[in-house]
Order: structure tokens, then sequence, then C-alpha cells
């Protein structure tokens, strides 16, 4: 297990994230447009995306951290819901 497994799920949190941010946007955008709103970002939009971008990577790393501490596969998954 060791450093191998974290460069690893680093880049996976990454890649996740900006799926996620992809789509959400995608969509919110069809549906903003769709009730004639008018889309605009504020200036602490590039700040929450770097910061999701952190989050995300840094949760598949304690992700890892609880699945290496705990054998039992649901209560490892159900820790880090809970986290």
């Amino acid at each position: 297990m060791g450093c191998g497994r974290c460069i690893t799920w680093c880049p996976t949190g990454i890649a996740i994230t900006a799926a996620t941010l992809v789509v959400s946007c995608t969509v919110s955008i069809a549906l903003i447009s769709a009730k004639d709103g008018n889309m605009t970002t504020g200036a602490q939009f590039g700040q929450v995306v770097a910061a999701l971008f952190i989050v995300m990577a840094l949760y598949g790393l304690i992700g890892l951290a609880i699945g290496a501490l705990l054998r039992n596969q649901i209560v490892a998954v159900v820790a880090a819901l809970v986290w």
C-alpha cells in the first residue's frame, strides 16, 4: 500500500471532480436558460472550483487511509461517508 496508491488516487479524485463540474455546470446552464434566466459567474467561482479540486483530491486520500485502517469494506465505506 504506500505511496503508489496515493499517486493513483489523487489524479482519480481530480478526474472525478472535473467530470462532476462539467456535468453540473452544463445542467445548471441548461436549466437556467430554459427558464429565461441570466447566467453569470461571480468573482468567487474560480476560488470555489479550485477548492473543489483540492478537497476532492484530499478526500480520495482520506478514503484510502480509512480503507487501509479498516479491513471490513462496509465499515470503511460507512466511516468515509460519516467523515
